[in-house]
């Protein structure tokens, strides 16, 4: 779904637009990632790029909640926005993405289609949503007397009118025009799928799992045969880590961000653990399996629909993912093999301060890949 701004003039800002730049913004509840760079010939070069601590009451769950305090948050990331092209990334759980198979029929049949099965499944009026369509792929079915005919298998996002409105108001009120908003499972199937294999898969790695475990939220998009299946968002993210240690140790929030940058989790695999750690093992280890039990159930869902059966593989983004052994439980009680992205293929990059920030700016990156990129 690539959401266009069309009404309003462009107004300058306080920095120099550079031609062929593109700015992309993802505001997360605890940091809001800007990434800029340029996207020619599909050849990614990023320039540069900030990771921002986002006001507190601003944004819940990716919605604009306070679109006072988003002006005044927006205008200080107004002045350090360098690209004429701005793209807004949007997650939230207010995303709704099925998969649909209609037989072959005209696009005007084709819309209304959509438009009735959305206005079945979704809570409010059709009218409310702005709602996206693609084709997938033509698939062969056979009815009960082995007749063979063709379908064609669409996947529809639905996401909330008055939310973007409230984006495209924020945007425009400090003179930034968008040139789109694009959801979350989008980009990624984009970037993991992409020709230029920016992230390698092997040949057999087919039906995949991306998490992105965020502060308050983590998202789960399930692709089947490298193509979309399903998006869900759960609400549990690397928040309840730091609530744990907050407690534990008699941090405030500062103090427990400090602590998580100067130990992360490191003693996890000391032998010899003191009666606090040895609490604070327990707890987070807890928390991880709590975590675990909710992903392993979209991927029980998903077997249960799919014709394989089995995930391949599960790849872990965001904040969330640099948690000491968060991976390694995973794959423990799922039994999938999982892995952090830390590393992306084909992409020149300019002021990387390590490999970490990779998976905190992933979605960034793909931001930059247009739909029929």
């Amino acid at each position: 779904m690539r959401l266009t701004q069309t009404d309003g003039k462009e107004r300058r800002g306080t920095v120099t637009k550079k031609s062929g730049w593109i700015s992309t913004i993802d505001f997360g509840s605890k940091y809001t990632k800007l990434v800029q760079g340029q996207c020619k010939d599909q050849r990614i070069k990023m320039e540069e790029y900030e990771i921002i601590p986002t006001p507190e009451d601003v944004f819940e769950d990716g919605m604009i909640v306070d679109p006072t305090k988003a002006v005044e948050f927006l205008k200080t990331i107004e002045k350090k926005i360098k690209g004429r092209d701005v793209r807004l990334l949007y997650t939230s759980s207010d995303i709704v993405l099925r998969i649909f198979e209609f037989p072959i029929m005209k696009e005007k049949e084709l819309q209304e289609a959509v438009k009735f099965e959305m206005g079945v499944l979704l809570p409010e009026k059709t009218e409310n949503y702005v709602i996206d369509y693609s084709p997938i792929e033509q698939v062969e079915k056979y009815d009960e007397a082995g007749k063979e005919y063709d379908q064609i298998r669409v996947q529809v996002i639905a996401v909330s009118k008055e939310a973007m409105h409230k984006y495209w108001n924020v945007f425009s009120s400090v003179g930034v025009k968008l040139s789109a908003i694009d959801v979350q499972p989008n980009v990624q199937i984009k970037f993991f799928t992409h020709p230029q294999r920016y992230i390698p898969l092997k040949k057999n790695e087919e039906n995949l799992a991306i998490i992105d475990m965020g502060h308050r939220k983590t998202s789960v998009t399930m692709l089947e045969d490298r193509k979309i299946f399903l998006y869900r968002v759960i609400q549990k993210g690397s928040a309840e880590i730091s609530n744990i240690l907050s407690s534990v140790l008699d941090l405030n929030e500062e103090e427990t961000e400090e602590w998580k940058k100067s130990n992360n989790l490191h003693f996890f695999t000391k032998e010899d653990q003191n009666i606090v750690e040895q609490q604070l093992t327990t707890e987070i280890i807890d928390s991880y399996e709590d975590f675990a039990r909710e992903i392993n159930q979209v991927i029980d869902f998903f077997n249960s629909m799919t014709k394989k059966k089995q995930v391949d593989k599960i790849f872990l983004t965001g904040g969330g993912s640099l948690l000491s052994q968060i991976a390694e439980q995973i794959e423990e009680y799922t039994g999938v093999k999982t892995v952090r992205v830390s590393e992306l293929k084909k992409i020149a990059v300019k002021n990387m301060s390590g490999n970490p920030d990779v998976s905190l700016i992933l979605d960034g990156f793909a931001a930059f890949l247009r739909r029929d990129s």
